[in-house]
C-alpha cells in the first residue's frame, strides 16, 4: 500500500519505539492545494490548509483478492484486485456514484451540539471509535470470482451526493492522544468531486452497468497499516529532525563568531599600528624630499667641504 500526493508516493517513516509506519500530512508546503472552511461554534470561519491524496494499493499474491480501503477506522470503498496487479483509491465514493477526493486535515471544531453532550457527561466525539483516527488500512481478503451480470436500474428519488464520511473533530484526537499518551492531531476529510455520477466504485448507480459477484474463502483477511500524522507531531515523536533545533544553528553562530573576531582583530591591529606611529619618534625625510636635507647631512656637507679646501692648498 502506498499513499500518493500528486502521484508521488510520500516517503513511509518508521517509528522504533511503537514499531508503527508513519507518512508527514504535507499541509503547509507546496502539495497543499486549497484552502476550505473551518467553521467555528461560534458562527465564524477560518480558512485552513488541506492535501488531496490517493491510496494504491496491490496484490502480491498468486490468489484473486477484494481490497477494502478504511479511513480513520470508516470503510471508504472496496475493488477487486487481481494477483500481481495494482488498484488506485481516487477517493470516497458517494450515494449517487460520485467519488470526492481525500483531503489530508486538521481536525474540526467541536460542534454546539457535540459541546452540550460533553456537558452531560457524553462523548463529545463525532466517532464511535477514535483509535482509528489517523489510520490509513487496506484489508485484503481471498475470494473467488463468480458470475457476471448486469445491474437493474436503480429508480426512486434523488441520491445525495455526500458520501457518509464522518471526519474526526479536536474531541476525538483528545481521546486518541489521552488512550495512546501521544499527541494526535491528523483527520481525513471529503473535498471536492473528482468523478462524476455512475464513475464507478462500490457505490450506488442510476445506470445500470456490468455487476461481477465474488465469493469470501475462510482464509483470515491480510491488513497493511500506516498512519499518518502532522509535520509537528512527528518532529515531537522524534521521527522528523527540526530545521531549527540547535543543533542545526550552532555552525551559524560559530560562522558569525568568527566574523566577529575577524572583525575585533582587524581593528585592534589598525588601533595597535596607529599607537605605534603615534609614539615612534618622526623619521627624516629622504635626500632631496620635499622637506629638504637634515641638520646632520648639513654638517657632514660642511665637513666634506673643509677637507676639500685643505686637500687643494697641499697641493
Amino acid at each position: 500500500m502506498s499513499i500518493l500526493v500528486d502521484d508521488n508516493k510520500l516517503e513511509e517513516l518508521k517509528h522504533e519505539k511503537s514499531g508503527r509506519t508513519y507518512v508527514e500530512m504535507p499541509l503547509y508546503s507546496a502539495r497543499s492545494k486549497y484552502m476550505v472552511d473551518f467553521v467555528e461554534p461560534t458562527g465564524e470561519s477560518q480558512k485552513w490548509p488541506v492535501c488531496p491524496y490517493k491510496v494504491q494499493s496491490r496484490n502480491d499474491s498468486h490468489h484473486y483478492t477484494f481490497c477494502d480501503l478504511y479511513v480513520d477506522g470508516q470503510k471508504v470503498d472496496s475493488k477487486f484486485c487481481a494477483p500481481g496487479q495494482s488498484v488506485e483509491f481516487a477517493g470516497i465514493p458517494a450515494a449517487d456514484g460520485s467519488v470526492r477526493e481525500l483531503l489530508f486535515s486538521l481536525p474540526r471544531f467541536v460542534t454546539k451540539e457535540e459541546k452540550l453532550r460533553m456537558s452531560r457527561g457524553e462523548s463529545g466525539g463525532a466517532m464511535a471509535n477514535s483509535t482509528g483516527c489517523g489510520t490509513i488500512m487496506c484489508a485484503f481478503k481471498k475470494c473467488t470470482k463468480g458470475e457476471t451480470r448486469m445491474s437493474k436500474e436503480a429508480c426512486g428519488g434523488m441520491r445525495s451526493s455526500r458520501s457518509g464520511f464522518v471526519q474526526a473533530n479536536k474531541e476525538d484526537l483528545r481521546q486518541k492522544s489521552a488512550a495512546e499518551s501521544q499527541s494526535a492531531c491528523a483527520s481525513t476529510r471529503e473535498g471536492r468531486t473528482v468523478h462524476g455520477a455512475n464513475a464507478g466504485g462500490s457505490g450506488p448507480s442510476r445506470v445500470a452497468r456490468p455487476v461481477t459477484t465474488y465469493n469470501w474463502t475462510s482464509d483470515p483477511e491480510v491488513r497493511v497499516v500506516l498512519n499518518y500524522e502532522s509535520t509537528y507531531t512527528l518532529r515531537g515523536m522524534g521521527i522528523l529532525t527540526d530545521p531549527y533545533d540547535q543543533e542545526d544553528r550552532k555552525p551559524k553562530k560559530q560562522k558569525l563568531h568568527a566574523k566577529d573576531h575577524a572583525g575585533a582583530s582587524s581593528s585592534s591591529s589598525s588601533s595597535s599600528s596607529s599607537s605605534s606611529s603615534s609614539d615612534s619618534p618622526p623619521s627624516s625625510s629622504p635626500k632631496g624630499g620635499a622637506g629638504g636635507p637634515s641638520a646632520e647631512q648639513r654638517e657632514e656637507e660642511d665637513e666634506e667641504s673643509d677637507e676639500e679646501e685643505l686637500d687643494l692648498t697641499a697641493s
